[in-house]
């Protein structure tokens, strides 16, 4: 009877065998860690679950850093508040590097999202720094750093700083992806924002069409994100004064959006659609569509 017993609690709860198999707590640290990097996100969260509460510091700082190991690679499903209670202390840098590059990194974007630009910025250049010293220039990891750091810059409307930055995060994903690929697709798409933004059209319409003919070949034709290129597109042209193409990319964009059902999407469309009537000087269109 308690051989029947045993195997229905391995059936029903098969964290229970990895437990069976391990019960030191650097061991089931290390289950843990092979669970995370395979995604079984909830599995490693009942192993961490039984470890102790009360423990050496070394080992509690292990398991905290653990858990923040997994909540950063559960990527947007973490509370983020979560993560800073469980880490009151900065990750020691010496012994575990890669995971205080993670850790600063979120420290910027959450300074970032509560408009503390300065700490984000340090935020940020500390990952980047920190991944550049365990991995070299070229790593991708590197590349989302100065990627991050870009998009700060754009926010703080440092244009050529944020341009620098996005065209370093540039060079490094063309060494690292084949395109077509919705990474280099970003990048592209970063830099036609800061390019849009100083007013030079031309090589914000040749970044942008670069972002855009990826995002082609890999994504549905109603994706969110192909509207969006072609309004996109279509604002180059508009500044380009270039108004019949600014006409069809803008329609095809507010085509798009309908059909997705956002209404803060189609908005924008009409807005932009009623800017370009406005530059031909046809008021009736203008106020039909603002």
């Amino acid at each position: 009877m308690m051989r029947i017993a045993q195997w229905l609690l391995l059936c029903w709860f098969p964290t229970l065998s990895l437990l069976a198999q391990a019960t030191d707590p650097n061991t089931i640290l290390d289950q843990v860690d092979e669970l995370r990097k395979e995604t079984l996100f909830a599995k490693a969260d009942s192993l961490l679950n039984v470890l102790p509460r009360r423990t050496s510091d070394s080992l509690d700082l292990a398991i905290r850093l653990s858990r923040l190991h997994l909540l950063i690679d559960r990527e947007n499903t973490f509370n983020l508040a979560d993560s800073f209670a469980l880490i009151d202390q900065e990750v020691p840098t010496e012994r575990y590097p890669l995971l205080a590059a993670k850790w600063a990194n979120l420290q910027g974007l959450w300074h970032q999202e509560n408009n503390q630009f300065e700490a984000a910025l340090q935020a940020f250049l500390r990952t980047r720094d920190l991944r550049i010293a365990q991995m070299g220039n070229d790593h991708p990891l590197v590349a989302n750093a100065y990627n991050n750091i870009g998009n700060l810059f754009y926010r703080l409307g440092q244009l050529d700083q944020a341009i620098a930055a996005h065209q370093r995060a540039l060079t490094i994903r063309k060494q690292a992806f084949v395109p077509p690929d919705l990474t280099l697709a970003s990048s592209y798409n970063n830099l036609a924002a800061c390019y849009y933004g100083l007013g030079n059209f031309r090589a914000s319409l040749d970044a942008y069409r670069q972002s855009f003919g990826m995002r082609k070949s890999l994504l549905d034709t109603d994706h969110p994100l192909i509207a969006a290129s072609y309004n996109n597109i279509g604002n180059c042209f508009l500044g380009m004064q270039e108004l019949d193409s600014a006409l069809v990319y803008h329609r095809q964009a507010l085509k798009l959006r309908e059909q997705i059902g956002h209404i803060t999407a189609i908005g924008q469309s009409h807005n932009n659609l009623g800017n370009v009537y406005a530059a031909f000087r046809n008021t009736k269109e203008a106020l039909f569509h603002y």
